[in-house]
C-alpha cells in the first residue's frame, strides 16, 4: 500500500499513488524545510490540508471527471504547483500526480510570477526591491502596497512609492510591495475590462495566496498598513475572502485604496469584519480614470455608501452625519478624497447643517440631489460611450 501522507490520526486520509508521487512530496517537504521556498511550503501545507477536506478557493473540480462509482478527480492550483487527486470510494485522498516548477522562486525574484519585496537601500544609496517570504519584523514603519499588473517589479516598485506619497502615508524608505506582472492571464485581451474582475479572476489567485500568508504573518507585529493599488484591490478582496485555513484577525491593521478597479464597498466591508481599521479618507483616484470609477463602483455611489455604513456601524465615534453630508457632496462632485479644497457644495452642507441643527442627514441627501442633477449628465457623456466601444473589443 502506498505511503500515507497526511490524515495519520483524524480526517481524510491521503495516499501518493505510487514511488514517485512520494518521492515528489518528499522533495516538495525538503525544499519546504529550506525555508526560502515560499511556494514549496505553500504546497505542502496545502497538500497536508487535504485531511480536512478540499473545499479551499484553490481547488478546482472537474464535473467531467466524476466515476460513476462516486470517485471524483479535481486539481489543486497552487503557486509554483498544481496537483492532481481522486477521492476515492473508500473516502482515502489518493494523490495521482504533482507538477512543480523548480525555477518559481527565481521566477517570482525576475518578477515573472507573482512576488513580495522590500525596499532597501544598495551599494550605491539607491532604494532596491529586494526579494522576501514575509514582513521583516525588524521593520520600524511597515506600508505594504498590493500592486495589481503592472510590467516589470521596477514598474511596481514605482508605482508603489508613487501612490504612497501621493496619499501622505508613508516615506518611500518604508515601502514594501507585492508584484503581480501583468502578462498574466488576467490582464490579456481587453485588459480594462480584466482590471474590473480581479476580484473573481482565478489567475488572480496565486498573488491573493501570498497577500494572505502576509496578512497572517503579520498579525500581532504591530501596526502595518495596506494599500491596494489598481486591480490590487480584487487581489486583496480574494485574500480576504478565502476559504478554510487560519483566520484572519486584522485588528491594529490599516487599509486604504488607491485607484481602486474593482468594488471599493465590499472590499473595505470584508476588511471591516475582519479587524481593519480605515480612514475617513481612505482612498485615492486618478482624476476621471474610468477604470477606477466604474470598476470601484465609485460612479454608482459606491464610496458613498461605504460613508454611510460608517455613520451607520457607530465603529467612528466622530463621525457625524454632519461629515457624512460634507462626504457625499464631495463625491457627487468626483472629487478626490485628497482633495484639499472646499467646494460651494460642501461649503452649503457644512453651514446649512449647522445653522439647522439637523443630525439626521436630512441636509446631506439634499446636497448631494442637487449635486449629481449637475453631474450626471457630464458622467454619461464622458465615460458610457467609452464603456460601449470596450464591450464590443470583448464580444
Amino acid at each position: 500500500m502506498s505511503q500515507l501522507l497526511a490524515g495519520h490520526n483524524a480526517g481524510f486520509r491521503v495516499r501518493a499513488q505510487n514511488e514517485i508521487i512520494e518521492d515528489q512530496f518528499t522533495k516538495l517537504s525538503d525544499a519546504a524545510k529550506e525555508g526560502d521556498n515560499y511556494w514549496a511550503v505553500q504546497a505542502i501545507n496545502t497538500l497536508r490540508s487535504l485531511a480536512s477536506g478540499y473545499n479551499g478557493d484553490n481547488v478546482y473540480v472537474s464535473v467531467d471527471n466524476r466515476y460513476a462509482d462516486g470517485r471524483t478527480l479535481f486539481k489543486i492550483v497552487m503557486p509554483g504547483c498544481e496537483a492532481y487527486v481522486r477521492h476515492e470510494s473508500n473516502g482515502e485522498l489518493l494523490i495521482l500526480k504533482i507538477q512543480a516548477s523548480d525555477d518559481y522562486a527565481q521566477m517570482q525574484n525576475d518578477g515573472k510570477k507573482p512576488g513580495y519585496f522590500e525596499l532597501e537601500y544598495n551599494e550605491r544609496g539607491q532604494l532596491a526591491p529586494e526579494p522576501k517570504q514575509t514582513i521583516t519584523k525588524t521593520r520600524d514603519r511597515k506600508t505594504v502596497v498590493i500592486c495589481g499588473g503592472q510590467p516589470t517589479i521596477n514598474e511596481a516598485r514605482q508605482a508603489a512609492i508613487h501612490y504612497v506619497k501621493a496619499m501622505k502615508i508613508a516615506d518611500a524608505e518604508d515601502v514594501c510591495f507585492v508584484h503581480t506582472p501583468s502578462d498574466s492571464n488576467s490582464f490579456r485581451g481587453n485588459r480594462r475590462i480584466n482590471s474590473r474582475k480581479a476580484d473573481k479572476d482565478p489567475a488572480m489567485r496565486e498573488s491573493a495566496l501570498i497577500v494572505r500568508d502576509l496578512m497572517l504573518s503579520a498579525q500581532g507585529i504591530g501596526k502595518v498598513k495596506w494599500i491596494t493599488q489598481g486591480a490590487g484591490s480584487g487581489i486583496t478582496y480574494q485574500a480576504l475572502t478565502m476559504k478554510g485555513g487560519q483566520e484572519l484577525n486584522m485588528k491594529g491593521h490599516w487599509l486604504y485604496l488607491a485607484g481602486a478597479t474593482t468594488s471599493a464597498p465590499a472590499l473595505e466591508q470584508q476588511a471591516v469584519t475582519l479587524g481593519f481599521t480605515t480612514d475617513r479618507d481612505n482612498k485615492y483616484y486618478d482624476s476621471l480614470n474610468p477604470d477606477q470609477l466604474i470598476g470601484s463602483g465609485r460612479l454608482q455611489g459606491g464610496n458613498i455608501l461605504t460613508a454611510w455604513r460608517r455613520l451607520r456601524s457607530g465603529r467612528d465615534t466622530e463621525y457625524t452625519p454632519l461629515k457624512f453630508g460634507v462626504d457625499a457632496g464631495k463625491e457627487a462632485l468626483m472629487m478626490n478624497s485628497t482633495f484639499n479644497s472646499v467646494s460651494a457644495v460642501q461649503k452649503a452642507l457644512v453651514v446649512a447643517g449647522a445653522a439647522t441643527g439637523l443630525a439626521s442627514g436630512a441636509t446631506a441627501i439634499a446636497g448631494l440631489g442637487i449635486a449629481l442633477l449637475g453631474v450626471g449628465g457630464i458622467a454619461f457623456h464622458s465615460f458610457f460611450p467609452e464603456e460601449y466601444h470596450n464591450s464590443k473589443d470583448k464580444f
